[in-house]
């Protein structure tokens, strides 16, 4: 005998929406409701009182699985307060709904995920958000009668996602320094395996072939190694060091975030390089802790994280987008500039630099 359950798996909806249907709601969209009755008779589903009892029983709760719990009050790393940043964000969006955000934490040596997905099925919330630390893909066991949103991650199968625009906030970074007048440019980007380092790569030599820079005043290095003996940024001093010992130092430099900018800047400046006057610099991440407090102070492309949140939600409480499992929204960078950059100057810089320690 088909269940409710199966009701709901078949029309791609909560059985939320199919208990809503049965009871004639008005709240549902009428596409949603021929979808519902399509499946109730395809099913030959006849609906028991259990299910009329389900009537107006929202439970007015959103569950957030994420990680950040474990990375509150550690030390700076090279991932920043992204999942933080998206749960605040979530938190904005559930106040404004009247909803009440309960959050689990994913710490890798804890619960598993079957365990947490049981744990919010007993609470009954009206769906779940799955958020991660750095744009990826991921495996999510996204229950199929639970409405699930993927937020800074996505998956194999098309669960509905929101991430953020990596290639897009590269490339209006790269547009900026080319409208300034930089024609020699090096980006040092992080780790080759992740997913916005690809992105951001495509995006820095697709905005400077669209402006016709020469090729051999564009360069991209990698300034990052996962498992590296002298950590994430192993790389980065001899990277900087064969760029100021090159026969033209580039006029502008942008980092894979804010962190790597902050060591590369210190790096620099040992160097005796000055900055913006012989190489402007430019991160990624907008990570206020370190923008505002560096010196100078770092123009750098702000990730949406609060926004990500805000929109997950958003998409869970829309039934419509809930039930597509081929949607995906890219939330916009923002540009945010400050004293780190500026138009070059028409003399060349110095190329008598100390060596990069």
């Amino acid at each position: 005998m088909n269940t409710i359950v199966d009701v709901a798996r078949l029309a791609q909806v909560s059985i939320k929406t199919v208990s809503r249907v049965i009871n004639d709601r008005d709240s549902v969209r009428e596409s949603t409701r021929e979808r519902v009755q399509r499946a109730i008779r395809q099913l030959d589903y006849h609906p028991h009182q259990g299910a009329r009892l389900m009537r107006g029983q929202d439970s007015g709760i959103i569950g957030l699985i994420t990680g950040a719990i474990d990375s509150m009050g550690k030390l700076l790393d090279d991932q920043g307060l992204s999942a933080v940043q998206i749960l605040r964000g979530a938190q904005q969006a559930c106040h404004q709904a009247g909803k009440t955000l309960m959050i689990a934490n994913a710490a890798k040596s804890g619960r598993d995920f079957g365990q947490l997905l049981r744990l919010f099925a007993a609470h009954s919330v009206e769906g779940i958000i799955y958020a991660t630390d750095r744009h990826q893909q991921v495996a999510f066991p996204s229950p199929d009668i639970i409405p699930t949103v993927l937020a800074n991650c996505f998956d194999a199968v098309g669960t509905p996602s929101v991430v953020p625009d990596d290639y897009q906030g590269q490339q209006i970074a790269t547009e900026m320094l080319l409208d300034q007048g930089h024609h020699h440019l090096v980006m040092v980007g992080l780790q080759e395996e992740v997913v916005a380092t690809q992105l951001r790569r495509r995006a820095f030599f697709d905005a400077c072939r669209d402006f016709g820079l020469h090729q051999d005043h564009v360069s991209y290095q990698t300034g990052a190694a996962s498992g590296h003996p002298d950590g994430t940024f192993g790389p980065l001093p001899s990277v900087l060091r064969t760029l100021l010992e090159s026969r033209t130092p580039p006029s502008a430099i942008l980092f894979g975030n804010d962190i790597m900018t902050m060591r590369g800047m210190s790096l620099l400046r040992n160097a005796g390089v000055l900055i913006p006057d012989d190489i402007s610099i430019v991160g990624f991440d907008n990570d206020i802790r370190l923008c505002e407090n560096l010196h100078p102070r770092l123009t750098t492309v702000g990730l949406p994280y609060v926004e990500i949140g805000r929109r997950a939600v958003a998409m869970l409480l829309d039934e419509e987008q809930a039930g597509n499992r081929t949607s995906i929204e890219r939330v916009r960078c923002e540009l945010v500039l400050r004293d780190s950059s500026r138009p070059p100057d028409s003399i060349a810089p110095s190329s008598t630099h100390a060596p990069v320690a």
